[in-house]
């Protein structure tokens, strides 16, 4: 088998494709040979030495996949040999593992996929899952949000925040940084797409929501243009933040939230990492935005594709911008 293995943290060229023997099942363990994996910034910072959570190198990355059962251990009633199939790190101790063209796995930490759901749209489920989590546990605040304001609303993630918010009913407004990302951010269902380099997009916020502002922003980024959002928030606005691949605030971010106490806005710094002392929270969540995928409410966009052994193509390609949606690896 192949796998994309790290002996070092750094830039793309840390990773490493390698031939490893064909695993074999021990009891109440499954084989599934892999579809598509799922790329994402987790995996950037993890390569990059800035996630808290790397396991001890060499590690495999990966978090997520899809695939097929390729063959069962004793025991194993509840699957069967072709059954599709996600699998998530999450469920296997945050141990990563995903990039490769087979995974050994418990069998009670796989979870079947409808045989109607498209397999390589099913391994970027974690992303719904966190979209989910996003805007309707952590982002609920004091009342349902009638407007959401997604920042990177062309990617992985973004792409997911905005279909599902379009789908519970909110007016939804994205932020891009290009032309092709603003496209996407409609054709996905946003209604609004401002440009987020534009000097005056505060002004324009307030003045598409008649001076009501924003009920729900939820930002990826952070860096100093996040204090900005203080100055559209609605009464009882709730501000979510997650990764901040930008980095910190602004030096006034204090003063800003403070002057916009009477809209009593609330801020969350959100991670995944909460659910890992609540298994069955975690997997309510991924359930959840299954069902939304197996039912058709949402459909999530084309995908783009690397080759397994294009992994730093990928990476590169991902932390240049230049991936609209959702990025994948395929065996």
């Amino acid at each position: 088998m192949k796998k994309v293995i790290i002996r070092r943290t750094g830039g793309p060229e840390v990773l490493e494709v390698v031939e490893a023997p064909n695993p074999t099942p021990a009891p109440g363990e499954v084989v599934v040979r892999t579809y598509a994996i799922g790329v994402g910034w987790a995996d950037i910072m993890m390569r990059s030495g800035i996630y808290p959570w790397l396991p001890p190198l060499p590690v495999t990355l990966g978090t997520e996949m899809a695939g097929h059962v390729e063959s069962l251990g004793t025991g194993v009633k509840e699957l069967a040999v072709g059954d599709a199939v996600y699998v998530s790190s999450r469920e296997l101790g945050f141990l990563l593992g995903c990039y490769a063209d087979r995974m050994c796995v418990p069998a009670k930490a796989v979870l079947k996929l409808p045989p109607h759901l498209d397999v390589a749209r099913a391994a970027g489920l974690g992303y719904y899952a966190l979209a989910y989590t996003l805007l309707f546990n952590v982002g609920k605040g004091s009342r349902p949000p009638r407007r959401a304001l997604i920042v990177g609303a062309a990617g992985g993630v973004g792409v997911a925040l905005v279909q599902l918010a379009r789908q519970a009913g909110m007016e939804v407004f994205g932020t891009v940084r290009s032309r092709e990302k603003a496209e996407f951010a409609r054709h996905a269902g946003a209604q609004q797409v401002l440009d987020a380099r534009d000097p005056g997009m505060t002004e324009n916020i307030l003045k598409l929501t008649g001076g009501e502002g924003i009920d729900l922003i939820v930002d990826s980024v952070v860096g100093p243009d996040f204090n900005k959002h203080f100055d559209i928030v609605a009464p009882w606005a709730h501000i979510v933040v997650y990764n901040s691949s930008g980095g910190p605030p602004g030096p006034d971010f204090y003063d800003r939230w403070r002057a916009k106490s009477a809209r009593a806005p609330s801020l969350h710094y959100f991670s995944m990492h909460v659910y890992e002392q609540d298994a069955e929270g975690r997997r309510q969540v991924v359930r959840s935005a299954l069902d939304l995928l197996a039912s058709g409410a949402v459909v999530p966009p084309e995908p783009t594709f690397f080759a397994l052994e294009q992994a730093r193509a990928a990476h590169e390609a991902l932390e240049a911008g230049k991936v609209l949606g959702r990025l994948f690896l395929k065996p």
